[in-house]
């Protein structure tokens, strides 16, 4: 069973990454605000990555988001589902 990690900092996807290959864990990334800086690591990995919708604000982890990232991530050929909801934390 594939574990679903929430990470949004180009920093924390790459430590991310490393853990999941490290120990062989099946990983989903999930929010990835900052895909577009750690594109090559998140397709060299494989892992499935959940994008966001683009009604998300930027803003504290998620500043560097762009509503680009899914046609990026499509472009690199990265698998990646987008939620259809998202909580209101505001």
């Amino acid at each position: 069973m594939p574990l679903l990690v929430t990470v949004n900092r180009a920093n924390d996807i790459v430590s991310t990454i490393r853990l999941g290959k490290e120990f062989g864990l099946k990983i989903i990334l999930d929010g990835v605000a900052e895909a577009q800086i750690a594109m090559d690591q998140i397709k060299a990995s494989g892992y499935p990555v959940i994008v966001h919708p683009t009604m998300a604000r930027a803003g504290g982890e998620t500043e560097n988001l762009t509503m680009e990232d899914a046609s990026k991530l499509r472009a690199a050929g990265i698998r990646w589902p987008c939620r259809a909801a998202m909580k209101d934390t505001s």
